[in-house]
């Protein structure tokens, strides 16, 4: 894996998925963590496959709105 694939826009970083989904970057970390979203460590650096992201996301809706209705 390169820095070509990141700026390929097939992975992600932690901070921009975190601004995508208004969540905390420590939210993210966590969710790494506890092994519900899987991503890759280049050096220092996490970096998330965008595919595995909206995978976590589709796994994890709630129908909250259709009940409301």
């Amino acid at each position: 894996m390169s820095f070509d694939l990141i700026a390929s826009k097939e992975f992600t970083t932690i901070s921009e998925l975190a601004a995508t989904w208004c969540v905390s970057v420590p939210h993210i970390h966590n969710l790494i963590r506890q092994s519900k979203l899987p991503a890759y460590r280049i050096g220092h650096r996490l970096i998330i496959r965008r595919d595995e992201a909206k995978r976590f996301l589709e796994s994890n809706k709630t129908i909250a709105a259709k009940a409301a209705a």
